[in-house]
């Protein structure tokens, strides 16, 4: 059995400023995650800016959890136990106004301890079939990846938390790790090939921000 994650949207509460949500979420909400049974990879994607909104808008979030478990039956273990029904909950309420959850299919992607990344959110627009929308993606990860290496993944389940407003929820991630010999402001610069695909493919589906990723655990660490 193969692993199982968990992507999640998260937006601060309006009166907490910026570094605030960071510092809370970083830290006291980091270690309670961390006690979770069966997480192999914990990242936080703090988001810097927003580097394209579609027409029809998209979420305002200020962070973007990645928990990859051991297998599934380690995320229902998780989901089960009192820090996952109760402890977290709890503390959630102390720093976010919003909260969405989505189960999807994990690349098996390396991860970097911690680096600048680019996350794109895409909507399947409802007069396109599954199957043409998932190769338009990956006809555009093939156009970019002589600029930026990226992979995705896709959406099977979401979830809510009731006590948390919910923001729409995504039909595909993206993900671009930029090179260590390219500066991300070139990258995301006007006109750059990132830049540009992200326009003409996102279009009035989805959204795309830099983010400051920060690893809380990694496969190669100690369950």
């Amino acid at each position: 059995m193969g692993a199982s994650k968990r992507v999640v949207l998260l937006r601060r509460q309006a009166k907490l400023s910026p570094q605030e949500f960071a510092a809370h979420w970083s830290g006291p909400h980091a270690q309670l995650a961390l006690g979770l049974p069966g997480i192999r990879n914990y990242l936080q994607n703090h988001v810097l800016r927003t580097l394209w909104m579609g027409k029809s808008g998209g979420p305002k979030i200020d962070g973007i959890a990645e928990i990859e478990y051991r297998d599934e039956a380690a995320l229902i273990e998780a989901m089960a136990c009192d820090l996952g029904t109760r402890q977290l909950p709890e503390d959630e309420c102390r720093f976010l106004d919003s909260w969405t959850g989505s189960v999807v299919r994990p690349t098996g992607s390396k991860y970097a301890p911690a680096q600048r990344r680019i996350v794109a959110l895409l909507h399947r627009p409802s007069s396109i079939a599954p199957d043409e929308f998932s190769s338009h993606v990956e006809r555009a990860l093939a156009y970019l990846r002589p600029f930026c290496l990226g992979h995705l993944e896709e959406l099977l389940e979401r979830k809510t938390r009731p006590s948390l407003n919910y923001e729409r929820w995504p039909d595909v991630f993206l993900y671009f790790d930029p090179p260590a010999d390219r500066n991300v402001a070139e990258l995301t610069a006007p006109g750059s090939p990132l830049q540009t695909c992200l326009s003409q493919f996102l279009g009035d589906t989805g959204s795309a921000f830099l983010v400051r990723c920060e690893a809380k655990r990694l496969s190669n660490d100690p369950d």
